[in-house]
This record gives C-alpha cells, structure tokens and sequence, in this order.
C-alpha cells in the first residue's frame, strides 16, 4: 500500500509570518507590513480555532484473474505481487493440490490467503479465493464465505484515519442461475452495515454492457440484478480478458459502491503474461480522505511578540 501526505500544517501563526515575508517591498513598507500581519492575528483571536485541512491519499493496487485450476497461473500470479505489482488478487478457480491451496515457495509471512477453508480437505475445492499481502490489515468474513464468494475486509488507515472496505471474489458458475444467493448476500450485507464494496468476478455471461459482443440469457439476468443495486461497473472498453486460439471473450467484470467509484482508477486488461487463457485486469484504488486539523488561538503575549 503505497501512502501519501500532502501537506502538513505547523501553528498558523508561522504560516501568516511566512506568507507576509513573501509580499514585495514595493507592494507594503515594512510599517504596513507590520499592520496588515496584526489585523489578520487579530481576527484568529475572535474565533475560538482555525480549522485547516489537508489530504491523506493511499493506494491499493488489486489485481483479477481465473486461474483455470493452474499449478503454473496460480504461481505466476504469487511472483506478480511479490514484486509489488499488486497487494491484493481477486481470484477464481486457484490451484490445490492434496486438498491445500498451492502456492509453492510464497508462503506466510508474505501473503495471507483466504478461502472456504472446511472445504479445503474435501473433494470439492473453493472457486473463490482472496489473496493479500501482509502489509495490508484484512479480515475474514467467515459468514459470507462459500465455494465461489469469499469476502473480506480492508483496513486503510493514514495518519490515524481509518477506513473499512469489503473486497469481494466471486465466482458465477455457468450451470447455476445468476447471479447466485450467496452473491446477493454479500451486497446485502455491505449495505445494511453501510460497507463500501468492491467485487472482481468470472461472471460467465455475456453482456454489451461489459464489453461482449452479445447478450445471453445469464447476461441478462445479472445485468436486470445489478441495475437494482448500488453497484457501479468499472468495465471499459472490449478488451477481452478470455482468450484462447478459437475463441476470446469478455466475461470477467468489477464492481464497486457506486459511491467510491471515483476512488477506483486505472481499470485495465492487462498484457502481462498470465500463463494460461485469462488476462489479469488491474485497479488502483485511491483511499482519498479528508483530514481536518485544528489549532487553537495563541495566548494574546504571543500575538504581540510578532510586531
């Protein structure tokens, strides 16, 4: 997570000086120079504090792919975040082996996975799998959890501000209607919690909307849902993000709270190499937040020690 303080305020008594000293010679002598500085302490006295305010912004760099179930995609994608070209992975159909999740040599501390984990040791392995780097704060949500749903939660905190996310993984399967109850939960959820979401999925539908070159009757069905939600699609353009030698296709979309969309930039199909038939798509996703300050008039003997 990538984190930026704009700016910083010291008392604003300092400011005012160093703002006056800035003004040319020719524009005030040094006498109305003196006087202009007083009236403007002066006016600070009549109010109880100054409120200032500056930007906080931090950057959480997400990526979205299926793996197909692929030992090699699967630690592809492990070397892509190690190198920091992601902290958070969105992911469908991950690689398991003996029951486990795979991942090779990338294992905790670096990473913290994230899965239906009773399903784990059966013949019946999750589709839905969320993986994060360890620098990130996140949490399970255990309740909201299936085969093909794992959501989680993101802790963004700079300069003791703090801001909760749900990242989302879901995977649509193309034998079940769409979109599926366990989907619908998790935006139920955020929405009665007032939880901003964002959502990375194989939808397995075909939509124009998204980019498809069609509309199928599982397109259709997802499409009338969402159009009833607070979600936002970040799809742009028709790059598709399936692709094979016979065929490609658009059938992988994001979403997000209609209310953070303009936090969430850079959407993109990416020519990074996957490994296997779907393309990653990338996000960044700018935490931007307000932060106040406020400062407290100084004693009247300082205001005179100024002129």
């Amino acid at each position: 997570m990538k984190m930026l303080l704009i700016s910083k305020f010291s008392p604003i008594w300092f400011h005012i000086m160093r703002f006056t000293q800035c003004i040319s010679p020719l524009a005030f002598s040094n006498r109305y120079r003196s006087g202009f500085v007083a009236a403007v302490l002066c006016c600070a006295v009549v109010a109880k504090s100054l409120i200032l305010s500056s930007l906080v912004v931090a950057t959480v760099r997400r990526a979205q792919i299926n793996l197909q179930h692929k030992r090699t995609a699967t630690i592809n994608l492990c070397k892509l975040m190690q190198n920091g070209s992601a902290q958070v992975a969105l992911v469908q159909e991950p690689y398991f082996r003996k029951g486990n999740l795979y991942l090779g040599n990338f294992v905790n501390p670096e990473f913290a996975t994230f899965s239906k984990h009773e399903m784990a040791n059966s013949r019946v392995m999750p589709r839905a799998f969320v993986l994060v780097n360890n620098a990130i704060v996140a949490t399970h949500i255990s309740e909201l959890t299936t085969r093909d749903v794992c959501a989680i939660t993101i802790d963004v905190s700079v300069e003791n501000l703090n801001r909760k996310y749900v990242y989302c993984s879901v995977y649509l399967p193309h034998d079940e209607p769409s979109p599926t109850d366990a989907f619908k939960q998790v935006i139920a959820y955020c929405t009665s919690k007032g939880l901003p979401l964002i959502v990375g999925s194989d939808a397995n539908a075909h939509h124009i909307i998204w980019g498809s070159s069609d509309i199928n009757l599982r397109g259709s069905s997802l499409m009338e849902y969402l159009s009833s939600t607070d979600l936002a699609l970040l799809n742009i353009g028709n790059r598709p993000s399936f692709v094979v030698s016979a065929r490609e296709k658009v059938s992988d979309i994001t979403l997000c709270s209609s209310r953070i969309s303009h936090e969430v930039t850079n959407w993109h199909v990416s020519d990074k190499e996957s490994l296997y038939d779907h393309r990653y798509i990338f996000i960044e996703h700018l935490n931007v937040t307000s932060h106040t300050l406020r400062f407290r008039n100084p004693p009247v003997n300082k205001l005179r020690s100024f002129y």
